[in-house]
């Protein structure tokens, strides 16, 4: 797992998630937890999906993690 909290601009750190092969992104932003939901990407397929805040989203991580395999 990365935490990138630098001060940069959001399209700087996904750019460097990608360079370094980041499998699995998860973006928290203010609009999204408003929302109660993070936004996921999948490196490999640009597939992108707004998961639920709560108990269900480190299962649904880890079953993204386990199909990027």
């Amino acid at each position: 797992m990365l935490l990138d909290d630098r001060d940069d601009r959001a399209g700087v750190k996904f750019n460097d998630t990608d360079l370094m092969g980041i499998p699995v992104r998860l973006t928290v932003g203010r609009r999204g937890v408003e929302k109660g939901v993070v936004e996921l990407k999948i490196r490999r397929s640009g597939e992108m999906k707004d998961v639920p805040l709560g108990d269900g989203l480190a299962e649904a991580v880890k079953n993204t993690l386990a199909s990027c395999r």
